[in-house]
């Protein structure tokens, strides 16, 4: 059986990870066939990125200097319902640590033995 979904990926310092799946299960309980909970971490790895002036107003910036952080990345799908979709992106806002968080959303389909 096929499920239409929401893929969606989140890239996160490791410390906040939990907190925000935490967040996202009061939405949603990421179920996925007859578990709920489903979720995938990822090893810390190392995310770059470079600071424009629109990202930081009214600061002196180096638009060379690169940046990284200590990051991992967290897997999980929901049901293709735009409302609920509407609601995680939101939570996924309001729960992240960065004002501009790397968040990937893909339409797919979910496998479902039952």
């Amino acid at each position: 059986m096929f499920i239409k979904n929401y893929f969606i990926t989140i890239y996160i310092i490791p410390e906040k990870a939990q907190d925000m799946i935490k967040a996202i299960k009061q939405i949603y309980d990421l179920d996925y066939g007859h578990y709920k909970g489903v979720y995938f971490q990822s090893e810390i790895g190392e995310e770059y990125y470079q600071v424009t002036q629109a990202a930081e107003p009214g600061k002196e910036i180096d638009p060379d200097k690169v940046y990284s952080h200590k990051t991992v990345k967290l897997e999980f799908s929901i049901p293709r319902n735009k409302n609920l979709l509407k609601k995680t992106i939101q939570t996924i806002w309001e729960h992240h640590p960065w004002k501009e968080p790397v968040i990937r959303m893909i339409e797919g389909l979910d496998s479902k033995k039952d």
